[in-house]
């Protein structure tokens, strides 16, 4: 343990090898993400600054429309695959092919989407065809990150962040090289789109490199029944996941501008930035959380409020700390076009408290068998969203949207939970963890945080 931690804490750790392993995962996810904050703020900083609020608005929008169809490759089947492999590991060969091929068909399938969508709202002589086409054909290196799950399920996520921040940092360096060109926006698109290629050339190498071959991989339609009739509801669930979190920037350029979008955008890139924290730190924790469920309840109880205490308080204080340098940073780094994108930051950085909150209540529906609730709390998210912006977006554009979309977080990872029996004592945790400061106090301090 590195001399620098208090006493305390290493002799806390030393004796949990399990806890430095998970210690150790969340690291490397951390640093890839760490990676792209910094390195990603800056090239978003230098597109922005270089194609304007308009073309900018553009490119925001094509990744929402990329990320809607996304959900056909996904199919809500990464948890599940991560949990299946954890418990049957012998059947990873053909858990892991089954998966390739599912979000394969899910790439085809959504792809054909874009053409068709693409020809009947633009047109080919519109830029903003070609950029979605472009970005939309990502959507094919999208199923080699099933070699991830692998990674994931035996907490080995520096082996996915190498293959991933490597391709980000090549992409980001295309990126800039094309700003300094003076390239168009379809020529940033394309530096978009290749990050995906890349990064999935290089997950296929470093699996080989670990002794496996995805040419081991069997595809059995039982396997791949099965896996659908579990996922069915995810795959819904992750399509209105996808609405409540991407609808705001489609629903301005549809009743604004594609201007609204881009300053709209740097907003949300600046308070979604931070979102993987709790990713990681879930993640990370997750195969442990499996082993607990099945053996210690109330041990497995204590680790859920722990990681929802360690939730909140990060998400706070970054909504914080946002909250009081948004309004100077954002015209230094992005110039005055894109002023008014301090006032929609301040409102929609608090929406990152209970998506924090939310990462954890993503995996507790696995651990607990209780999918539908994830269904039904997007679906909730979605129809609130969608309400409002209707409402509030004629009448204060993008703040509006902000407006929205902090209202349908908090609707659909909190207050939903109190609804049911099932979901009430995760809801009474995540309370328990927004009065952390006054458990501290009453507890002199004795609160694991």
């Amino acid at each position: 343990m590195p001399n620098y931690l208090p006493l305390f804490l290493r002799q806390h750790i030393e004796n949990r090898p399990r806890l430095q392993k998970i210690i150790f995962n969340t690291g490397w996810l951390t640093l890839e993400r760490v990676t792209r904050l910094g390195i990603g703020l800056l090239i978003s900083v230098l597109v922005a600054r270089h194609l304007g609020p308009e073309h900018f608005g553009i490119l925001s929008y094509t990744l929402s429309i990329i990320a809607f169809l996304s959900t056909f490759v996904y199919l809500g089947l990464n948890g599940l695959v991560v949990r299946d492999i954890v418990r049957l590991p012998e059947e990873k060969e053909i858990l892991l092919g089954t998966t390739f091929s599912l979000k394969f068909a899910g790439s085809m399938f959504a792809f054909i989407i874009i053409i068709a969508f693409s020809l009947l709202t633009r047109g080919t002589r519109d830029e903003e065809f070609w950029v979605l086409l472009v970005i939309g054909l990502s959507l094919f290196a999208s199923p080699f990150e099933t070699i991830d799950l692998w990674f994931q399920s035996q907490v080995q996520s520096k082996f996915s962040v190498i293959a991933k921040s490597s391709a980000f940092l090549l992409a980001g360096a295309l990126k800039a090289l094309l700003v300094f060109l003076g390239a168009s926006v379809i020529g940033i698109a394309v530096a978009y789109s290749l990050e995906s290629v890349i990064a999935a050339i290089l997950l296929v190498f470093i699996y080989h490199f670990k002794g496996f071959s995805v040419c081991n991989w069997n595809t059995r339609s039982a396997k791949a029944k099965e896996l659908l009739n579990q996922s069915w509801i995810l795959i819904l669930s992750g399509f209105f996941s996808i609405i409540n979190l991407r609808v705001d920037q489609v629903m301005l350029r549809w009743m604004s501008s594609a201007m609204e979008v881009g300053v709209y955008s740097v907003a949300v890139t600046f308070s979604e930035v931070w979102y993987f924290i709790p990713t990681a730190i879930v993640m990370s924790a997750y195969p442990r959380l499996v082993e607990l469920k099945k053996t210690k309840t109330s041990e497995y109880d204590k680790r859920l409020q722990q990681i929802f205490d360690v939730l909140f308080t990060v998400s706070l204080l970054i909504a914080l700390a946002v909250t009081f340098i948004a309004r100077p940073l954002i015209p230094f780094l992005y110039t005055d076009a894109y002023s008014s994108s301090a006032s929609i930051l301040i409102i929609h950085v608090w929406a990152g408290v209970f998506m924090f909150m939310r990462a954890l209540f993503s995996k507790w529906v696995f651990l607990e068998d209780a999918l539908i609730f994830s269904l039904i709390s997007h679906c909730t998210g979605a129809a609130v969203n969608v309400s409002i912006n209707f409402f509030l977006i004629p009448r204060f554009g993008g703040q509006g949207a902000a407006i929205a979309t902090l209202i349908s977080y908090a609707a659909s990872s909190y207050f939903f939970l109190f609804f049911y029996s099932k979901t009430r004592p995760l809801a009474v945790k995540m309370t328990r963890s927004f009065i952390l400061p006054f458990r501290i106090i009453i507890y002199k301090g004795k609160v694991w945080i």
